[in-house]
């Protein structure tokens, strides 16, 4: 028994041991006996003193470090230097803690403890010292860009401290122009002066606020003179085998030129055309050959001297992809660009061993996939083709999973089709989910048609707000279905068409666009009638004020340009059939499918003969034409006007409109010219008046 507790002792002997031969317990003395190999005293586990071992300061602030000894958190206090007392203390949940609010030029003292899990504490660290810096001057002052009016100014800060900026013309003796810019986060600042005069010399000078009380000497005045000049700031290149894109900081709306040849070389110099930008194209290069370039400014057709000289060496440089945007069935990416070369695209599912998909593209940005599995994991890599045959491999796969998809369809059904006038009938609304996923956060909706009058129900989640009726169906398993009903009766004799549509849901539906109408036929929404048994001809129908216009953009029809918006029109009628005199309620509905968002829209409407605007309606009517206020419709959204007519005359008549103006070009369709040319920017209703 000696020996096994002697083995025990040896294996913990790095832990600390109390081997009392009396402890007392609660109240009064109670002698517990002397451990024995039978009855061993188990170890106490000490709580671990830290030690600082870093402290990096700056002004106002010092960056501090310590050991890990497992604590779940320590107390760290800091006073300064010569101090008696440590007034300041808070606790911290991991071993390193930035300290702010502290002064310049200043000596402090830290120390710190741990603070153990079973309510222990260690003794204090050795106490560290550090003092802070004193407020220094932006440093690296320089003229990114000069132009004839306009100058861009640049200055490196060691901290992230406000400053003071102020410019004058060269030789006042005061200062005029004074700027408090705030503190940033990065190490670079800058400035833009504009409205300078040509051929006149200014100067600039800047100094760091590090507090209310510390602030550094301006820096010594810096000089220019606005004029045309070369760049001052080089941004780089973009290499591939035989191309090479450079760039430098522009002024506009001057124009540039650039120059290059083999580095080091007599040759004579290849200059581009006159370029509008910051960037050029250099093509028919050679591969692993270094060039030197330059670039000068074009100010009213005379151009500068060159800049300093610039390099690249040319080699097949690999790319990456980024940006991914994943649906359920698709996702939108970019490629890091690589000038006058080809991208071959691979993608797979994660765990595959073969890249089974694969295409080759010219275009890096807004590149697509598509026909991929909802909730799975994928990856894709890019490998770059270089015009002379070589490649570079992709240096890394970029990975991204689909979302869940729930394939919802919606059913309704109505107890009674032939009902007396107020008879209560009941709605049954549907909702079924065929997979993969469940769906949640799902929302039904009916507007009921006029004359229709919500009774009630008896399921909580069913709730009526003048003429809708919502349905918090919630989620629906997968497979699965949901069933909900409500009550209503008409109070006009004639015929009704319901109509109900699912309106939200927190997963993906792969073959339907939620809350698009309910004359889309997708399959998220569902329409029943029925027809009073009192005579009546009227025919009422749910109203549709936001639906789909038409299907998404094919492959084989053109893609709209960068700044080009799509817009198209469309016409709905709350009723289909009503009395001279009734009042109609017609729904202007503008979508946009373009490249970029639409603004100053307008939809010019023309009246059938002895219609007017209903009154309060606060639109305006000269003759038979209303022009509607200009709108805005943003990329992929739709803009809905109602508009509340009262009809006159008799038999069929048609209401027309026509998108008469918008700020930006429509890729199909010329909003000036007339109706009637078969656009897309235009449309018409019918209803028949008794």
């Amino acid at each position: 028994m000696i020996n096994a507790l002697r083995h025990r002792i040896y294996v913990l002997s790095a832990l600390t041991w109390i081997m009392l031969g009396a402890t007392t317990y609660g109240k009064g003395n109670h002698a517990s006996p002397a451990p024995t190999a039978n009855n061993p005293v188990w170890p106490t586990l000490a709580c671990t003193t830290p030690n600082i071992y870093t402290a990096y300061p700056s002004v106002n602030s010092v960056q501090l470090a310590w050991d890990n000894v497992g604590s779940p958190a320590y107390q760290l206090d800091w006073r300064v230097a010569g101090a008696t007392t440590w007034p300041n203390s808070l606790t911290v949940n991991s071993n390193s803690y930035e300290l702010t609010g502290l002064n310049g030029i200043t000596s402090y003292e830290v120390r710190v403890k741990a603070l153990c899990a079973d309510g222990s504490q260690s003794a204090y660290s050795t106490i560290a010292g550090f003092t802070t810096l004193a407020c220094q001057p932006p440093t690296n002052l320089r003229e990114s860009t000069i132009g004839p009016t306009t100058a861009d100014l640049a200055w490196d800060k060691p901290y992230p401290v406000s400053t003071v900026f102020q410019w004058r013309v060269a030789g006042t003796t005061t200062w005029p122009n004074s700027y408090s810019l705030p503190a940033n986060g990065g190490s670079s600042y800058g400035y833009s002066l504009t409205g300078l005069t040509t051929g006149t010399a200014y100067e600039w000078r800047i100094k760091a606020v590090c507090s209310p009380t510390d602030e550094s000497a301006f820096t010594s005045p810096r000089s220019f003179t606005a004029q045309c000049s070369p760049p001052g700031l080089i941004y780089g290149s973009d290499v591939s085998a035989t191309a090479a894109t450079v760039y430098w900081a522009d002024i506009q709306p001057y124009n540039y030129g650039v120059r290059w040849r083999v580095a080091g070389s007599n040759t004579a110099w290849t200059e581009s055309p006159t370029i509008a930008g910051n960037f050029y194209t250099i093509t028919g290069l050679v591969n692993a050959v270094t060039y030197e370039w330059q670039v000068r400014m074009i100010c009213s057709g005379t151009p500068t001297g060159w800049s300093a000289l610039n390099t690249f060496a040319t080699q097949c440089s690999s790319t990456y992809i980024y940006g991914i945007i994943p649906t359920a069935t698709s996702a939108t990416f970019n490629v890091a660009t690589r000038p006058a070369v080809r991208y071959r695209i691979e993608y797979r599912g994660v765990g595959t061993t073969t890249w089974p998909n694969a295409f080759t593209t010219t275009e890096s940005t807004a590149l697509s996939l598509s026909g991929l599995t909802p909730n799975t994991n994928y990856e894709a890599q890019s490998t770059v083709l270089c015009a002379d045959g070589s490649q570079a491999p992709p240096p890394y796969t970029s990975t991204f999973t689909t979302l869940p998809a729930a394939d919802l369809s919606l059913a309704m059904a109505v107890s009674k089709r032939a009902p007396r006038l107020s008879e209560v009938v009941v709605f049954s609304i549907t909702v079924k989910n065929s997979g993969p996923q469940a769906a949640n956060n799902v929302v039904a909706q009916s507007l009921l048609p006029p004359n229709m009058t919500f009774v009630g129900s008896a399921q909580g989640a069913v709730s009526h707000n003048n003429g809708t009726v919502n349905i918090a169906v919630g989620t629906v398993p997968a497979p699965g279905s949901a069933t909900f009903s409500f009550s209503a009766l008409a109070t006009a004799p004639g015929i009704y068409r319901t109509a109900a549509q699912l309106t939200e849901s927190s997963v993906y539906d792969p073959d339907s666009y939620l809350n698009s109408g309910t004359a889309d036929g997708d399959d998220d929404a569902a329409t029943v009638d029925l027809r009073t048994r009192e005579t009546g001809n009227t025919i009422y129908v749910s109203p549709n004020p936001i639906f789909r216009i038409l299907p998404p953009v094919q492959t084989n029809q053109p893609a709209p340009g960068a700044t080009e918006a799509d817009l198209s029109l469309g016409l709905q009628s709350d009723v289909r059939s009503l009395s001279a005199g009734a009042r109609l309620n017609l729904s202007v509905v503008v979508a946009n499918r373009g490249a970029l968002g639409a603004t100053g829209v307008v939809v010019q409407l023309t009246l059938p003969a002895g219609w007017q605007l209903a009154a309060g309606s606060g639109f305006t009517q000269v003759g038979q034409t209303v022009t509607l206020p200009a709108v805005s419709v943003g990329l992929n959204q739709l803009s809905a006007l109602v508009v509340p007519l009262t009809v006159a005359g008799s038999g069929e008549q048609t209401l027309r409109a026509l998108i008469t103006a918008a700020a930006q070009p429509d890729l199909d369709s010329s909003h000036s010219n007339a109706f009637g040319l078969g656009e897309d920017d235009e449309a018409t209703v019918s209803v028949r008046v008794r």
